[in-house]
């Protein structure tokens, strides 16, 4: 089964807001509770964190191919001279 990019996108979301959802509610924990709460909510930050980073790199990567097929398109990266495959 192929999962669409839309698919895939809706997922990425609902993580997100999950990890942001689980991050709020451990700081709350946190701050009325203590203790293991405060160890636990610097874990799921550094989760959210880590999350947030593969994001970003993602989106860049998408943008740098996106560039790249507009300066570039269809692959061609030589001029066609007639002369590529002529030995000197």
């Amino acid at each position: 089964m192929e999962v669409s990019s839309e698919q895939a996108r809706l997922r990425r979301r609902k993580v997100l807001l999950s990890l942001i959802g689980i991050v709020m509610f451990t700081l709350l924990m946190a701050i009325v509770v203590g203790g293991a709460f405060i160890a636990v909510n610097l874990f799921v930050d550094s989760i959210f964190l880590g999350y947030v980073l593969l994001l970003v790199q993602y989106q860049r990567e998408i943008e740098a191919s996106r560039q790249h097929q507009v300066y570039n398109p269809m692959g061609m990266g030589f001029a066609a001279t007639g002369t590529e495959g002529a030995t000197h």
